[in-house]
């Protein structure tokens, strides 16, 4: 069963016309330091048209440099040492630290100058879906729009849900 956030997102995804993928047993996504592995108990949304996914549920995580060290070490023939799970914050603790800021609603005038330069009618799609999930004005849709680099999911998951 997903947790309650997990439903809340996956409700906003499928209003927004994100298509669930089955053909996932398993995804890694690759850092620097660490890599979150998701194995199980997840979901796999894509927005049409796009190649943007949307990964959903648990994941494990792995530090890549005591992998690289164990690597190293198994090779020059040493005991292998015991390795440690990062610090790497769970996907409830990320959410609550991103949803912990309000967003400010900026002034008609700071709307206006910042939207001047988008051309609405191309992202009339766009502004629907945020209009209809969001009940704001087109111009303040425009403006978060704009912010979120023209992506309406990540409008609605950072706006959050009032």
């Amino acid at each position: 069963m997903a947790p309650k956030y997990d439903k809340k997102i996956i409700k906003q995804l499928e209003k927004m016309g994100a298509e669930k993928v089955e053909d996932f047993s398993r995804i890694a996504l690759n850092h620097q330091e660490y890599q979150l592995v998701f194995t199980d108990k997840f979901s796999v949304y894509q927005i049409p048209g796009t190649d943007t996914y949307y990964v959903i549920g648990s994941f494990g995580s792995v530090d890549l440099n005591q992998v690289r060290q164990f690597d190293s070490m198994m090779e020059k023939g040493a005991n292998a040492p015991a390795m440690e799970t990062p610090a790497v914050p769970t996907q409830a603790e990320a959410t609550q630290e991103e949803g912990s800021a309000e967003e400010e609603i900026p002034t008609e005038e700071e709307i206006a100058e910042y939207i001047a330069d988008v051309d609405m009618d191309e992202y009339e799609e766009d502004l629907q879906a945020i209009i209809a999930n969001k009940e704001m004005s087109r111009e303040l849709a425009a403006y978060y729009l704009k912010k979120y680099d023209f992506d309406p999911i990540e409008v609605v998951l950072n706006l959050g849900t009032e």
